[in-house]
């Protein structure tokens, strides 16, 4: 049996390391966790380890979904014309000519214009 990590483990050991220490940072330095939850910060001043962290998730995440998907599930979903919201336990599911924005109240704003995040 092969013992060599793949890649799909290695994303995933990295977006756990990258999240502990992420995690680490914000508890040890009395801040909230990144959430979606209402009254949640819309950003947080972090320093560039703890930002090179979170971009780590970020982009690992992106490659571990797309690997886990594959090639075929990777294109439908990039190319799909809806994309689904999940926020505080509501779906919202909007097209591709939809414009989205999260005011600083939380409240989802929809506007007519191609996949433009606000």
């Amino acid at each position: 049996m092969d013992t060599t990590n793949t890649r799909i483990t290695e994303l995933a050991a990295q977006i756990q390391s990258d999240t502990l220490e992420l995690d680490n940072y914000c508890k040890t330095n009395g801040l909230p966790t990144p959430s979606m939850s209402l009254g949640a910060p819309v950003a947080l001043s972090l320093p560039p380890p703890i930002i090179k962290s979170q971009q780590g998730i970020l982009v690992a995440s992106v490659e571990l979904q797309a690997l886990v998907a594959g090639p075929l599930g990777h294109t439908t979903r990039i190319l799909s014309p809806t994309v689904s919201v999940s926020r505080n336990k509501m779906n919202i599911s909007l097209t591709a000519t939809d414009q989205y924005s999260y005011s600083t109240s939380s409240n989802l704003q929809v506007q007519n214009s191609p996949f433009h995040w606000v």
